[in-house]
């Protein structure tokens, strides 16, 4: 009995470092999942203007507003 009372803290941390493995796979879906939303020709924004790649939704409300005027004169 008291050897399974000595291991019971390394049966008890097994199954939180498990679930910690699936978890970081989320985070890099979820970015994968932001840049796919972003418009097909936002990249191309960013490099016509030498712009470094920043998620859209996190840029600045000027430079948001700038892309769509960009949008608008050069692909619509």
């Amino acid at each position: 009995m008291r050897i399974w009372l000595r291991k019971l803290p390394l049966f008890a941390l097994a199954p939180m470092l498990a679930a910690s493995i699936p978890m970081t796979g989320c985070r890099t879906q979820n970015t994968t999942i932001n840049s796919q939303q972003e418009p097909p020709d936002y990249r191309q924004w960013e490099h016509d203007t030498n712009r470094p790649h920043v998620d859209l939704d996190k840029r600045s409300q000027a430079d948001q507003n700038e892309f769509q005027e960009w949008q608008r004169t050069h692909h619509h």
